[in-house]
């Protein structure tokens, strides 16, 4: 896997992960398939903006 395929990972990890924390600090539950979606999410949004596929 090539460095910035590592980074492009970890990038929509965070977002996903800085989505469900701005949830959890409103006083919302975040089930593991709600979080399950928001990774898929910023997944495509990945696609779209940086044409790969991660």
């Amino acid at each position: 896997m090539k460095k910035i395929d590592k980074n492009l990972i970890i990038g929509v990890i965070r977002s996903a992960t800085h989505k469900a924390g701005k949830q959890i600090e409103q006083g919302k539950l975040v089930t593991a398939d709600q979080f399950e979606k928001m990774l898929e999410q910023q997944k495509n949004i990945t696609i779209c903006f940086f044409g790969l596929n991660v």
